[in-house]
């Protein structure tokens, strides 16, 4: 808004994200270049410590269409290539600045591949390996390019053929042409439907596996961000990311194993059953992060009352198998009771969708409440409980 009325060419045509060339006019991009270096220093002085800065796109699916950034896309197949132009230029006067000003203060900066500017402009050669399309279009060194593969299906193994042409290995391996170092943003639930878990937990370890064969230097995979309390076991999925991030050859199997252990107690067994359920069901769900809300009306549609009544017993099982802790350790009983009820959110809230005046009498039927109660405060991305 500041600068709207008086740059306008710093813009895109249709006013959603910058323009990187300042549509063609030279005076205008120094003048932006400029702009951008001297906001830069300002949150450089004032964090001394931080050694990481994104230099990003806005999260749109749109691109400048002015007549320079046409000309670049039509020589590069990509939109890339005039943010890649922008960000060498900014870091060009920094990392001067950096050396001379700030003792050779290290920052690592970063762009996106992410909608439009996915594309690595790069070609595939017959051994598999890549090259820039030219020398213009290789990043600065201290440039990561951060791969953000939104439209992937991560429940698919990256290492599998049945991975899309459009997958995080194609953008990283292609972008290895460009950028010498990577940051990973990754996508882990539905973003449109909190109460059903996206199955990922066969390719997650392969996903990390893969990003160490490359300089990453940093990695974010994105769930349901905005809940206060995860249900459909994404506390489950945090462990796991938190572990295989440490180690990526630790067993899989083990660590599930011993999260239901030692969450869960004398119950872990019976909540595991529960979470084995839920993986069978998933192939049901579809791959897409942003699935429309008809398909999951189809989706609650299909769910079968005896499953959900199943699986809700289960947890009522699961109750029963710590009540001992009740009298000889109430705190932790009531930390075990509360893990099996988050749990039981999305369960509830399914059987709800499909049985409403059944369910309102049940002995789950207080939903709202234990929601409020225990923090799960989302049905999906922005959209309250």
């Amino acid at each position: 808004k500041e600068w709207s009325n008086t740059k306008p060419n710093w813009f895109s045509s249709n006013g959603e994200q910058l323009c990187y060339t300042a549509h063609g006019n030279t005076a205008d991009y120094n003048a932006m270049v400029a702009e951008a270096v001297a906001n830069i220093k300002a949150l450089l002085l004032a964090e001394p410590t931080k050694t990481l800065f994104s230099i990003t796109q806005m999260d749109t699916r749109t691109w400048c269409t002015c007549t320079a950034c046409k000309a670049l896309n039509t020589k590069y197949g990509t939109d890339a290539v005039s943010q890649i132009y922008f960000v060498n230029d900014v870091t060009d006067i920094l990392n001067e600045w950096l050396l001379k000003e700030q003792s050779g203060r290290e920052v690592q900066f970063a762009i996106f591949a992410y909608y439009t500017t996915k594309t690595a402009p790069a070609t595939k050669n017959a051994d598999g390996t890549w090259t820039a399309i030219d020398e213009t279009v290789i990043l600065n060194d201290n440039v990561s390019v951060w791969i953000a593969p939104i439209e992937d299906d991560f429940r698919i193994n990256i290492n599998s053929a049945e991975a899309s042409k459009n997958n995080m290995r194609t953008m990283v391996e292609s972008w290895s042409a460009c950028a010498g170092s990577y940051f990973v943003w990754a996508y882990d639930t539905y973003f449109n439907n909190y109460m059903v878990p996206y199955d990922t937990y066969d390719a997650m370890q392969d996903m990390i596996r893969f990003c160490t064969e490359y300089d990453t230097k940093f990695m974010y995979a994105q769930g349901a961000h905005d809940l206060t309390q995860n249900t459909s076991f994404g506390d489950l999925k945090a462990y796991l990311y938190a572990e295989l991030m440490w180690n990526c050859n630790l067993d899989v199997n083990t660590l599930i194993n011993n999260f239901f252990a030692d969450v869960y107690k004398e119950a872990g067994d019976t909540m595991k059953s529960v979470f084995e359920a839920w993986r069978e069901k998933s192939d049901d769900f579809g791959g897409n992060i942003y699935s429309s809300s008809d398909s999951w009306y189809e989706i609650y549609r299909s769910f079968d009352t005896a499953w959900l009544r199943k699986q809700l017993g289960l947890l009522e099982t699961a109750i029963s198998q710590i009540s001992a802790y009740k009298t000889s350790d109430s705190a932790l009983y009531t930390a075990i009771y509360d893990s099996i009820v988050a749990e039981s959110i999305s369960l509830r809230y399914l059987y709800k969708e499909r049985n409403r005046t059944e369910y309102s009498s049940s002995a789950w039927g207080k939903l709202a409440d234990d929601a409020a109660r225990l923090g799960v405060n989302r049905l999906s991305e922005g959209v309250e409980f």
